[in-house]
């Protein structure tokens, strides 16, 4: 039986994969339990206004998504944050050319750049 959390990650990345291939569901799967967790983490501990971080999470699903379709990634890592901004042309082309779009986007990709860090880090010091 799927937790609650299971359903709603598998809901968010029912568009990231391909049934047929289990790896894409995987990486979709892992890619999405990240940004959920980065976005509790704003949530609880960011102090961001709501409409900054309704911002962020509406781009953490834009980001999962072209991480997943048009990125070349076939395993999860927390590497895939290190070199912001994620799939700038796509998104620019795909979902937003403007000016203030692209510089929330790319302030998204910067905190999951940091939020990443900081998962590898403290798994480092295990």
């Amino acid at each position: 039986m799927k937790s609650e959390r299971d359903e709603a990650i598998e809901d968010y990345i029912e568009d990231w994969y391909w049934d047929w291939d289990a790896e894409s569901h995987k990486l979709a799967y892992q890619t999405a339990d990240f940004l959920f967790e980065f976005m509790d983490d704003l949530e609880e501990n960011s102090g961001l206004a709501e409409n900054t971080k309704r911002k962020h999470f509406d781009n953490c699903w834009i980001i999962g998504s072209l991480i997943c379709r048009v990125g070349d990634y076939s395993k999860f890592s927390l590497d895939i944050f290190s070199h912001p901004p994620f799939q700038l042309y796509e998104f620019t082309e795909k979902f937003w050319n403007t000016e203030y779009q692209v510089r929330a986007y790319n302030s998204t990709c910067n905190k999951l750049k940091k939020y990443a860090q900081k998962k590898m880090d403290l798994a480092s010091k295990k």
